[in-house]
């Protein structure tokens, strides 16, 4: 059984699989001697469930032309159609007081069938639908193409109206194939795509216009041309990509934890996590968190200054000095603590080394992109071949820097990046470095027949659809970015432009007074972008009118500087123009302060509220918190809504461990979570005792995995129930703060992690289910294709969960302190070489 990747699978199997889960049970109670139930109703409930759904796949099936689809089909509904008749047939020998081994074996026969037997067909329908749209997309990849033939109005009309008919349609059911997928990420690809084949479609149409006009066959036009079709071609293989993912490899790209596609930052905290718990390095994890650490380091660097990068350099040669040190000595010995805390401590250095280095390039390459675009638009620089030829290789410089910075940034990482923000980086660093050449093209055909006005407006478009996204990025970058360290990097950035203002201002040259009060006031600008963007981006009204004050009258200050400037340069000598600048530049100065530092303060402020609430506990404290019981979910308690209950949850006791002896990933991913939980006392938090008690539940799930022999059937259904509910219960508890949280970026984050964990655990209670009645049957094969989905959702849920507990944590500082909120993060002792 595959992980399934759509709503409809899900809302399908998921109550075919409840009615199955009791049959299990049944057939289980059977064999120990129990009185039989009339199972008659629930048969007949899940007989019909399927009744319509086997229609529609015969129905289906037959009017396919795929042979291999019509084969898998059947086969399918076959096993669904049998299975149904031994339910019944088993149904009528246990009424009649049958409770012999051919009754019961036909009872599990007929469970095990039908709910994998509705799987297979649904997979199989889904991968057909799912078909349907490839074809479409490879019919629309090789019509493109044809835009290279177009040099006629009526060619152009029926190319035009062909490919808008057909994109329109095809993006329709995209759209409606993303709203239907589990996996946000995948929904977030495909959605994506389409605003971006949009887009190039829009331009392919605008650029033709402009060749047909033009009637010269301008070489720069048809290479915008070509680039836009590659564009469309480019973007329909990623949709096909995402399309067929899962059906083809593990499809949730969410939770890929591998090394490879993880951020720098995420990489330090699982060294960290690895140095301050694990006791040895057997399978040799230290050493491959490392090779990455410093890979992705030595990367980020390149682009850093000289004493940058040997910082860097040195800081991840010490990092691999240590780490063969620990393998001279057992990870107990005090020596080997001293070591970890020491790489713990590079670490750590390295870390704001990097981010300090990050925040100065957004600084510099950030501060106005979109300034350049109207410079190539500028009818007096179209008309000089040598304006426009510097111009558009300071733009393609421009752009490749944008590109690269944002890079830099998706693979450093921080905490306020999840997968999916990550994700947008990337894409729109891609599209910026796409567009940016056909920007150059627009520009050379617009410099060579300026009248054009079909060559304007594709120029225009194209213009505004670079600023969009540069924008797009820019936003992106400023919200992966620490405010502190972003904040002081645009003053200091403010600050040098002040200093070579006031240099130009005493040389008298008009055109570097213009030039630099330029570069100054741009840098100006960015801090009060960054203003305006951390108050579009909270829900504070305080923090936001104080900011907002603040940044006004910079914005209106440097508005009135560059005024000031134009009169100096047109009368250099004019001493009164030249006080008001300086006056001015001062003013700036002192503007830009004044927001750096009401967004410290406010930032301080919530760090140092935060502390108030995160403070130190005595072991002692911990253990005798009062621990009441959660009563034990009834085996046929199904889960609907689950309100926040008034009683405390059960708390873990801090002895209790998941078993040394289970090295399977569940356990990993379970210790894991435990490790997180452990770290914050549970007392006045339920949002760690629900996440400890999943981590608990989730060991005893690791055991049905590694050790199923010695497990019933009853108790794995019942596990995953558990872990389902215990899930839900931790949803409500950080909905509540995520409800109260004043940072839209954190809320949203939060947002996307919840909307994770009732999928995932939805499909952890169908695949119990399935291994529930592949024990019964004897099918070992299936038993253990079981084991692997258990495997894959189980550690997702724990890693999302973990994820989780890190950003409500991270969203419980931006809470206002009237707000009621009454979770407490009080920290446990820390390990002993901190």
């Amino acid at each position: 059984m595959r992980p399934f990747p759509s709503m409809t699978i899900q809302q399908i199997l998921e109550p075919l699989a409840q009615q199955v889960s009791q049959l299990a049970i049944i057939h289980e109670e059977t064999e120990a001697g129990k009185s039989i139930p009339d199972i008659t109703m629930p048969v007949q409930a899940a007989c019909a469930a399927v009744a319509n759904l086997v229609q529609v796949g015969q129905d289906t099936a037959n009017a396919s032309s795929d042979e291999k689809f019509k084969q898998e089909m059947n086969v399918a509904l076959e096993v669904v159609k049998n299975s149904s008749v031994n339910l019944n047939q088993a149904a009528h020998l246990l009424k009649d007081g049958s409770s012999s081994l051919e009754a019961r074996n036909i009872l599990i026969d007929g469970t095990k069938g039908i709910l994998s037997g509705t799987s297979d067909l649904l997979f199989s329908y889904d991968e057909s639908e799912v078909k349907k749209i490839v074809r479409v997309c490879n019919n629309v990849k090789d019509y493109m193409p044809n835009a290279s033939v177009i040099t006629h109005e009526a060619d152009y009309q029926t190319y035009t109206k062909s490919v808008k008919s057909a994109v329109d349609n095809l993006l329709i059911r995209i759209r409606a194939r993303a709203d239907d997928l589990l996996i946000e990420l995948n929904r977030q690809l495909l959605k994506r795509s389409c605003i971006n084949i949009e887009d190039a479609v829009t331009s392919i149409e605008s650029v033709l216009k402009a060749i047909i006009d033009d009637n010269q066959e301008a070489e720069p036009l048809q290479n915008s041309r070509d680039s836009f079709v590659g564009i469309v071609c480019e973007e329909l293989e990623e949709i096909i990509r995402v399309l067929m993912l899962p059906f083809t490899e593990t499809h949730d790209a969410s939770q890929d934890h591998s090394l490879q596609n993880t951020s720098l930052c995420h990489d330090f905290d699982k060294l960290r996590d690895h140095l301050v718990n694990a006791q040895s390095d057997k399978e040799g994890y230290r050493d491959k968190l490392i090779e990455n650490v410093v890979s992705k380091g030595v990367d980020i660097s390149k682009k850093c200054d000289t004493t940058t990068q040997t910082d860097i350099a040195n800081n991840c040669n010490s990092l691999q000095q240590h780490n063969r040190n620990l393998k001279d000595n057992t990870d107990t010995d005090p020596s080997a603590q001293a070591t970890k805390k020491e790489m713990i401590d590079i670490m750590d250095n390295t870390e704001q080394v990097m981010q300090k280095q990050l925040a100065k390039q957004i600084a510099e390459n950030f501060a106005d992109p979109g300034s350049i675009i109207e410079e190539l638009q500028n009818p007096a620089v179209l008309k000089d071949n040598e304006k426009i030829k510097l111009k558009c290789a300071e733009f393609v410089n421009l752009s490749d820097s944008l590109a690269s910075t944002a890079e830099d940034v998706a693979l450093f990482g921080s905490d306020k990046l999840n997968l999916e923000q990550t994700e947008e980086i990337r894409s729109a660093s891609r599209k910026l470095r796409k567009v940016a050449p056909t920007v150059v093209n627009a520009a050379m055909a617009s410099s060579s027949n300026i009248e054009n006005q079909s060559i304007r407006q594709f120029s225009d478009g194209i213009a505004t659809q670079w600023k969009d996204t540069a924008s797009s990025l820019s936003k992106y970058v400023d919200g992966a970015m620490d405010s502190h360290t972003l904040i002081a990097a645009s003053e200091e950035a403010v600050e040098k432009s002040a200093n070579e203002l006031s240099e130009a201002i005493e040389s008298s040259n008009p055109q570097g007074i213009l030039s630099k009060a330029s570069d100054f006031a741009k840098h100006a600008g960015r801090v009060s972008t960054i203003a305006k963007r951390e108050v579009e981006n909270s829900e504070d009204p305080i923090f936001s009118l104080k900011i907002t004050e603040d940044q006004k009258a910079l914005e209106n200050d440097t508005v009135d500087l560059i005024t000031c400037a134009n009169v100096l340069a047109a009368d250099t000598n004019d001493q009164v123009a030249k006080d008001n600048l300086k006056v001015k530049k001062e003013m700036v100065r002192s503007g830009v302060h004044n927001v750096r530092k009401s967004l410290s303060d406010a930032l301080d402020d919530e760090v140092e509220q935060a502390t108030e609430k995160v403070h130190e506990l005595e072991v002692a404290d911990v253990v005798k918190d009062a621990k009441p019981v959660i009563p034990r979910i009834a085996e046929e308690t199904v889960v609907e809504e689950v309100p926040v209950p008034q009683e405390p949850v059960q708390r873990e006791e801090p002895d209790e461990q998941i078993p040394d002896y289970l090295t399977n990933p569940i356990a990993e991913a379970a210790r894991s979570l435990r490790r997180e939980t452990s770290r914050w006392s549970d007392s006045d938090n339920d949002i760690i005792a629900t996440a400890s008690k999943a981590a608990g539940l989730m060991g005893t799930m690791s055991k049905i995995v590694e050790d199923g022999s010695d497990i019933t059937r009853k108790e794995i259904i019942q596990t995953a129930k558990d872990i389902a509910k215990i899930s839900d219960l931790f949803v409500k508890y950080v909905e509540e703060i995520a409800r109260k949280c004043s940072d839209k970026r954190m809320k949203e984050n939060l947002k996307v992690l919840l909307q994770r964990l009732p999928t995932i655990s939805t499909q952890l209670k169908v695949v119990a289910t399935v291994k529930a009645t592949a024990v019964a049957s004897g099918d070992e094969k299936s038993s253990r294709e079981a084991n692997e989905v258990l495997v894959l959702n189980a550690t997702n849920l724990m890693n999302t969960i973990k994820e989780t507990v890190s950003a409500a944590k991270a969203a419980s500082i931006k809470i206002r302190t009237d707000s009621g909120q009454k979770v407490e993060w009080r920290r446990n002792p820390a390990p002993k070489f901190y």
